[in-house]
């Protein structure tokens, strides 16, 4: 399991459950319970995009800052206009994906 499924498992299990001692048939399972629903991972998720996207965009404008420190060496040029292709492609997929979220979650 990766580190961001960690996370939101531990996210979506720190949401109170009324229901003290959860139960499968009438059989105690003694695992924990959990009241998530699609609102609260939707809720969940769209902190996790937003931090992306805003880190995105700060690591577009430092690399702005940086093209223009580095107008006379070429290779610099290139390496920082790289990077601000790579974080603007990395900020259309954080966008595009909490569009996909918040479309699948609100059929559900």
């Amino acid at each position: 399991m990766d580190f961001l499924t960690q996370k939101l498992l531990y996210l979506a299990a720190a949401i109170p459950c009324p229901a003290d001692n959860p139960s499968v048939d009438g059989f105690e399972t003694g695992l924990p319970s959990t009241c998530a629903d699609s609102n609260a991972l939707r809720s969940i998720l769209q902190i996790v995009f937003g931090v992306i996207a805003v880190t995105t965009v700060i690591f577009i404008i430092i690399s702005a800052i940086r093209y223009s420190t580095s107008i006379g060496n070429p290779q610099a040029t290139e390496k920082i206009r790289n990077s601000i292709v790579f974080a603007a492609i990395g900020l259309a997929i954080a966008m595009s994906a909490e569009i996909i979220v918040t479309f699948v979650l609100g059929r559900v």
